[in-house]
């Protein structure tokens, strides 16, 4: 899956709270992105990453594929980085 992809995919599960459908992605990827998911989780209603403050989980979505994709993707790999290195891989 490409990073826009998985971004997207995070960002789905974020604002929705959707999970994973099996054999989405790589287990170690997998953990990533609902690491990152849980990060960016839709509570209070305001963007993680910039500030703004938007009115409905579906704003929230949009906001965060449109805007912050590539943030999205590169805290995904971070975090998949993390969790190799903590296992030795």
């Amino acid at each position: 899956m490409a990073g826009s992809s998985i971004a997207a995919r995070v960002a789905r599960m974020a604002a929705f709270g959707e999970g994973l459908e099996e054999g989405d992605l790589s287990p170690h990827l997998a953990y990533a992105a609902a690491q990152v998911a849980d990060l960016l989780k839709w509570e209070t209603g305001v963007c993680p990453f910039c500030g703004r403050r938007l009115q409905s989980r579906r704003g929230y979505y949009i906001h965060l594929v449109r805007v912050h994709s590539g943030d999205i993707a590169r805290l995904v790999d971070r975090v998949a980085e993390r969790g190799a290195s903590r296992r030795g891989l």
